[in-house]
């Protein structure tokens, strides 16, 4: 859009993507804390693909609740059709994750494959690392 400033349109998806992550980062989940077992591995172009579907969806939750419709039916829906679409459950999901934060920079690097996942389906980009 011309005129329009470029981290303006940026700073949201920061926050989305910060919130999701505390949020996908709950405490105290034994089935999270099991090791993964090889079967249950996502591979990761497909956790990358599955990550940023996850940040459209809270997105998009985000975007009712501001105009007053939050529903949490919608939120299982919402999330639940992406468990179904890609054959997994919530917790093999979450498990991935941790899988990954366990590698700091491994992890930055997987959220830069998600963010430019997300640029390319008309996300807004994010403001460039310093």
């Amino acid at each position: 859009m011309p005129g329009r400033n470029r981290i303006g349109m940026r700073f949201p998806l920061f926050f989305i993507i910060a919130g999701f992550i505390v949020a996908c980062g709950g405490q105290g989940n034994p089935e999270k804390e099991r090791p993964i077992s090889a079967d249950s591995i996502i591979p990761r172009e497909q956790l990358i693909v599955i990550t940023a579907d996850m940040h459209i969806a809270e997105a998009i939750l985000n975007i009712e609740k501001t105009l007053g419709k939050e529903n949490r039916l919608d939120a299982e829906r919402y999330y639940g059709f992406i468990w179904m679409k890609y054959h997994i459950s919530r917790n093999q999901y979450l498990r991935n994750l941790e899988r990954l934060k366990k590698n700091p920079e491994d992890f930055s690097r997987f959220y830069d494959e998600v963010i430019k996942n997300l640029e390319e389906r008309g996300a807004a980009p994010l403001p460039e690392k310093e």
